[in-house]
């Protein structure tokens, strides 16, 4: 083993766990404000992750902790590029551990996005853009490619298939193997699971919906049909019973967070 070898280990496993805290955060306070919505007690408006950032900075010493939130998503949006190359989920070497580990590479991109808005808005240089205009004006600019609607729609159907992902996540509770089970009490393990099989769930629900609205934006070639997080939510309680379904994905979203708590723990690290 090289001199430092085990310093560099952990020294991206402290990265990583600073990421999953990070999400742990953003995720119970996003479900808090959907359930606080759903009952009239928060504006719908708020329910993105611009919500939640504008959220942290209203608290006590606001930008320091929105900047540490922006830190621990800038560990994680490493830890995933640090998944991809370095194969820490020793997926397979064919085309679906490939897809695998550009999905590393997509989800790692998308979280260093949220850490340089959160960045921004904790510094005072940016307060913020709006959630559902970024989206649209995303899909307006790829609709206006050549093969733009093709490529919306094949978005669209890529989020659906994450949407089934964590379906299957909810269903098998397979997110258990990636975790030190050995260091973790029986109750641990099975809050853990209870709370990822209910996080993964309301992640599907958000996915789904979120790929249905760029595939009929696709159908529609109407940009204003897709949307975002606070788009799905909105849509939620605009349903027959409404409140409720919002409230339930609210709870499901902050079980989330509590499992990616308990992932910041006890979430295997390895690197090969």
């Amino acid at each position: 083993m090289k001199p430092g070898s085990n310093d560099k280990k952990d020294w991206i496993e402290y990265a990583a766990r600073a990421g999953y805290s990070a999400k742990m955060v953003v995720y119970v306070l996003l479900g808090a404000l959907a359930i606080l919505a759903a009952f009239g007690s928060q504006s719908s408006e708020q329910l993105s992750q611009k919500g939640v950032f504008q959220e942290i900075l209203q608290q006590p010493f606001g930008r320091i902790l929105l900047g540490l939130v922006a830190l621990g998503l800038v560990c994680y949006a490493f830890w995933r590029l640090v998944q991809a190359i370095k194969n820490t989920e020793n997926v397979s070497d064919d085309a679906k551990g490939y897809i695998k580990r550009f999905f590393f590479v997509v989800t790692g991109l998308i979280y260093g996005t949220g850490a340089l808005l959160a960045a921004k808005m904790a510094s005072g240089t940016s307060s913020g853009g709006s959630s559902g205009n970024q989206t649209e004006s995303m899909t307006a600019q790829l609709m206006s490619m050549e093969w733009g609607l093709w490529l919306v729609g094949l978005l669209g159907a890529i989020v659906i298939a994450l949407a089934l992902v964590q379906f299957k996540h909810a269903w098998k509770a397979d997110f258990i193997s990636k975790f030190r089970q050995g260091e973790m009490s029986r109750n641990e393990i099975d809050a853990s699971c209870k709370a990822g099989r209910g996080g993964c769930a309301a992640r599907g629900i958000v996915y789904l919906l979120v790929g249905i609205f760029f595939v009929q934006a696709a159908w529609t070639t109407n940009p204003q049909e897709a949307g975002g997080m606070k788009e799905v939510l909105q849509t939620l309680l605009q349903q027959p019973y409404g409140p409720w379904l919002l409230a339930a994905v609210g709870a499901g979203l902050v079980a989330y967070g509590v499992f990616c708590g308990f992932e910041a723990k006890y979430r295997r690290t390895r690197l090969n």
